[in-house]
């Protein structure tokens, strides 16, 4: 499509004639960067449901900038109809992928809208088979290696994303609670932080994990269970 023009597609798209509704939905399917975000700058109304997925295939695989875009957007439709959830619930491999994309405000606009998703049990399941294994692999850190980071960057993000799937009633509290102590011994505090908020998620009353929370060395520990 692009070879019909010789200059860059984008801006004789816009100076000659606006694009029509179809043509922008071409773009997010075959278009290059700078057209991609084009088409998805414009779209603030889906014309059908489905056209959700145009946004949906946008936000893996792609430039870091247009996973980005792609995730607010899909946000935003399913902020205004809580319908199109499901086209996201149908697709969970991409929902896990994104829950600990290296950008983190794909993993937060996708996160919150997990409260709305109709396959909780599923992603929780899944969410803490991917804990338990970072767990092994992170628990000992001392250093910061690249993959060390990695590790721990995506152990952050699946707690921030179980926080968002569950309630005081998880069926799960026990093991979760196994979790949250061993997570409260790690050096680094931000996995200590999100073990403090799943723990005040949970409304655990268990003792122990109050007290380390409470007496943690790091003021933004301490805060989840001092302020209401």
């Amino acid at each position: 499509m692009k070879k019909l023009y010789d200059k860059n597609l984008v801006e004789n798209l816009y100076s000659n004639n606006y694009p029509s509704y179809n043509t922008f939905l071409e773009l997010l399917k075959e278009g290059d960067f700078e057209q991609k975000h084009f088409a998805m700058t414009f779209i603030s109304v889906l014309e059908k449901p489905s056209d959700i997925e145009f946004f949906i295939a946008n936000v893996v695989d792609q430039d870091t900038k247009i996973r980005e875009l792609a995730s607010f957007k899909i946000t935003d439709f399913i902020s205004e109809d809580d319908n199109l959830m499901s086209f996201l619930d149908s697709k969970p491999d991409i929902i896990l992928r994104t829950i600990c994309d290296v950008n983190p405000q794909v993993c937060r606009n996708i996160c919150s809208l997990l409260p709305k998703s109709k396959n909780k049990n599923y992603l929780v399941e899944q969410l803490l088979i991917k804990i338990q294994n970072l767990c092994e692999t992170t628990k000992s850190i001392r250093t910061k290696t690249h993959k060390a980071s990695k590790d721990l960057f995506n152990l952050y993000w699946s707690f921030y994303a179980i926080e968002h799937l569950i309630d005081e009633n998880f069926e799960k509290n026990l093991e979760l609670q196994t979790i949250i102590k061993e997570c409260l011994d790690y050096k680094d505090y931000t996995i200590r932080e999100r073990a403090a908020f799943l723990s005040k998620k949970l409304n655990l009353q268990d003792a122990e994990i109050k007290n380390k929370i409470l007496s943690d060395e790091n003021f933004y520990v301490r805060k989840v269970l001092e302020i209401n």
